[in-house]
C-alpha cells in the first residue's frame, strides 16, 4: 500500500505510471495496462478522499475550538457585567442620571394603539437614596434640579407617529421655590404643547403650584387651561411613607374641569402600591367622565425598578390603558 500521505507521492506513483504504460506499448502488451490504470486511479481516488477528509476534520477542530473560546468569553463577559450590574446597585447610595423605557396599549373607538416612550433625566447634583427616604421620591425631598428629553411612537393600526419633549424642572435645598417646564412636538405637524408649573414648598415634603397647558393644534388656534395642584409625603414613623396628590385644570374652551386625586402607598424603600381617580364635570361632585387607575413600582435592585399600571375608562382614550415599565438609574 502506497503512502497516500507523502504529497510527493501523486507524483512519483504518475512518473511509474508513465513510465509503465511506455513499457506495455512497446512489447505490445497493452492488455495489461488497464488493471495498472485502475490501480492506478483508485489510489488517486483514495488519496484525494483521504486528503479532504483530514482537511474538513483539521477545519472542523478547529471551528469547533475557536467557536468554543468565543462561547467562554461570552459567557465570562456575560457574568462579569451581571456582577458588575448587581453589585453597582447593592452599592449605589446615589445617581445622576436616570433612563426609562415605557410601553402602553389601548384602543380608540376600535383602533388599537401601541404607544413607546424612552426618557432620559439628568440631575444636576447627585441624587442621596441613602436615607429612609422612599427611592421614588428621593429626588423630590432632596430638591435636586434636572433637565430631561423623551421620544415616543404612536402607532395606531398600520400608521404611525413620533413625538418628542424637552423639559426642565427646578428646586433646591437654599428656597422653597418650584419650577416645571415641559415642551412637546410631533413630527411631520404643527401641533405643539407646553405644559408647566410654577410652587412653592409649604414644608420639605409638601409642595403647592400653580399649572397650565397650552397647546396649539395641527389646524391652527390655541388654548391655555389654568389649575392648580399639590403633592405631600406624609412620614408613618414605621419606614413607610403614603403620597398624597390632587390638581385641578379649567378648560376653559370647553366650559369644565378636570380633577385628580390620588395616592401610593410605600413599603419601606423599594415597593409602592398606589390609586388614582379622575373626573371631568361642570361640577365638583357631578362627573360627566371618569376614570379610575392603579399603579405599581418596584426596586428590583436600588438603580433598577420596574412598574406597571392599568388606567380604567381613561380620560384620554376612552377605554381601558396597560402600561409596563422598566427604569435604570447611573
Amino acid at each position: 500500500m502506497p503512502k497516500i500521505w507523502s504529497l510527493n507521492w501523486p507524483r512519483n506513483c504518475a512518473i511509474k505510471f508513465i513510465n509503465y504504460a511506455k513499457l506495455c506499448w512497446r512489447f505490445n502488451q497493452i492488455h495489461q495496462f488497464f488493471p495498472v490504470l485502475y490501480d492506478y486511479l483508485f489510489d488517486i481516488y483514495t488519496f484525494i478522499y483521504r486528503f479532504v477528509q483530514r482537511a474538513l476534520t483539521f477545519t472542523l477542530l478547529h471551528c469547533l475550538r475557536f467557536l468554543n473560546q468565543k462561547v467562554v468569553f461570552m459567557k465570562r463577559s456575560m457574568l462579569a457585567l451581571l456582577i458588575a450590574v448587581v453589585s453597582t446597585g447593592a452599592a449605589a447610595n446615589s445617581y445622576q442620571n436616570e433612563t426609562s423605557v415605557d410601553y402602553a396599549n389601548s384602543e380608540i373607538n376600535g383602533v388599537d394603539l401601541d404607544l413607546w416612550q424612552l426618557k432620559h433625566q439628568y440631575f444636576f447634583n447627585p441624587v442621596d437614596t441613602s436615607g429612609n427616604t422612599p427611592r421614588a421620591e428621593a429626588a423630590f425631598i432632596n430638591k435636586n434640579a434636572s433637565v430631561f428629553g423623551t421620544l415616543s411612537r404612536l402607532s395606531a393600526d398600520s400608521e404611525d407617529q413620533n413625538g418628542w419633549s424637552v423639559g426642565g424642572e427646578y428646586m433646591d435645598q437654599s428656597h422653597n421655590f418650584y419650577g416645571k417646564l415641559e415642551w412637546l412636538h410631533y413630527s411631520g405637524t404643527d401641533y405643539q404643547e407646553v405644559d408647566g408649573t410654577v410652587g412653592y414648598f409649604i414644608s420639605n415634603d409638601w409642595l403647592v403650584g400653580a399649572i397650565f397647558e397650552h397647546s396649539r393644534p395641527d389646524q391652527g388656534g390655541s388654548s391655555t387651561n389654568y389649575g392648580v395642584m399639590t403633592k405631600k409625603l406624609w412620614d408613618l414613623g414605621t419606614g413607610d411613607m403614603i403620597n398624597l396628590e390632587a390638581n385641578i385644570l379649567d378648560y376653559r374652551n370647553d366650559s369644565a374641569t378636570r380633577y385628580g386625586v390620588g395616592a401610593d402607598y410605600y413599603f419601606g424603600k423599594n415597593f409602592s402600591a398606589g390609586v388614582g381617580y379622575q373626573w371631568i364635570s361642570d361640577g365638583v361632585l357631578s362627573e360627566s367622565e371618569d376614570s379610575l387607575s392603579l399603579r405599581t413600582k418596584w426596586f428590583a435592585l436600588p438603580n433598577l425598578s420596574l412598574s406597571a399600571s392599568v388606567a380604567f375608562d381613561a380620560l384620554e382614550t376612552g377605554d381601558d390603558v396597560y402600561q409596563v415599565g422598566a427604569s435604570y438609574r447611573f
